[in-house]
């Protein structure tokens, strides 16, 4: 179960975040998501039991409670058809 909390923590340990510095919200979007390692953080979380007790008592052991909840959104999202998840994701 571990194995979401470390993709996310690999993730922002090793994201660069001048890319998504650029004005154009598009640009920023065609950036990430063409980045592999925000690709294996989106299947980890297609992976999870997004509404486990489990992944919150993984996120607790992360101390990384308050970020649960975007987790679980962001999860939700991933259940959309791309355009709408796209949609969403610029809102």
């Amino acid at each position: 179960m571990a194995q979401t909390t470390s993709a996310i923590q690999q993730f922002i340990a090793s994201y660069d975040s001048q890319p998504l510095a650029d004005q154009k919200l598009a640009d920023t979007l065609d950036t990430l998501m063409g980045d592999d390692r925000f690709k294996k953080l989106l299947l980890s979380l297609i992976h999870s039991p997004a509404f486990s007790q489990e992944l919150g008592q993984e996120f607790a052991a992360a101390n990384a409670i308050s970020g649960l909840a975007a987790c679980r959104s962001l999860r939700s999202c991933l259940n959309f058809s791309l355009s709408r998840f796209s949609v969403l994701w610029q809102n």
